[in-house]
């Protein structure tokens, strides 16, 4: 895979101060710390390895990579390597890009509906899939535990930028599963369900290409927990 003339790192290290400094007042940590991230991605400051040519001898160094998501270069082999499978999996037709506009009562929501989003929005998800059923078309299953402690000390806007939630592993935050299954299936919901797994503590997610133990235990773990709400026909 050749480098690109410019990457986003680049840009971050030529100006990437100015643009801080000039937009501190709305920058949120978790933004500055994604800048920071990138800005240091496949450079010496991450430390990295020496790679040994057993035949030849020559000797490279290959700087570690940040691992935040939201860095283009992190995975990106992995990633094209993906994008060619399903490349392949193309029909020998045309396709054709749809945009569509959904009414003005529903610019907040997406066809694409996550529940875990809900809850830190304080919104009930069962309530919020009964009301806008019709317009759910795929389905991403991810819990949200809320840090009582935190979100009491700080309330949902802390000054110090607290963060009094995480996502978790479905049946591990405070999600009423039964609930959602229950909703889902009054109204006839026959879409797709996709388990994301973004629980810490089922962390790391790759070890160099590859997935972690602990990350494959995650989708098992989360596997086994939500199949007893799906009916055995919907199952595959």
């Amino acid at each position: 895979m050749n480098r690109p003339a410019v990457e986003v790192a680049d840009i971050l290290h030529a100006q990437g101060d100015r643009f801080v400094e000039k937009n501190r007042s709305w920058l949120s940590f978790q933004q500055m710390g994604v800048l920071r991230a990138i800005a240091r991605c496949r450079i010496a400051a991450l430390g990295g390895h020496i790679d040994l040519c057993r035949q030849c001898g020559h000797r490279a160094i290959s700087y570690n990579s940040c691992r935040n998501r939201h860095c283009p270069k992190w995975q990106a082999q992995a990633r094209q390597r993906w994008l060619a499978a399903r490349d392949r999996e193309l029909l020998g037709v045309p396709y054709f890009h749809v945009v569509f506009t959904l009414p003005h009562q529903l610019n907040r929501w997406s066809t694409a509906y996550t529940e875990r989003g809900e809850v830190y929005d304080l919104i009930d998800p069962v309530e919020a899939t009964r009301e806008f059923a019709r317009y759910i078309f795929n389905v991403h299953l991810k819990d949200t535990e809320i840090l009582w402690p935190l979100l009491r000390r700080g309330g949902i806007q802390p000054v110090d930028n607290a963060k009094w939630w995480r996502f978790r592993l479905p049946g591990s935050g405070v999600i009423d599963w039964k609930g959602f299954f229950t909703a889902l299936a009054d109204a006839g919901y026959t879409g797709g369900l996709n388990i994301e797994n973004e629980d810490q503590f089922y962390y790391p997610s790759y070890d160099g290409a590859d997935f972690t133990e602990a990350f494959k235990e995650g989708f098992r773990v989360a596997h086994a927990y939500v199949r007893q709400f799906v009916p055995p026909g919907a199952q595959r």
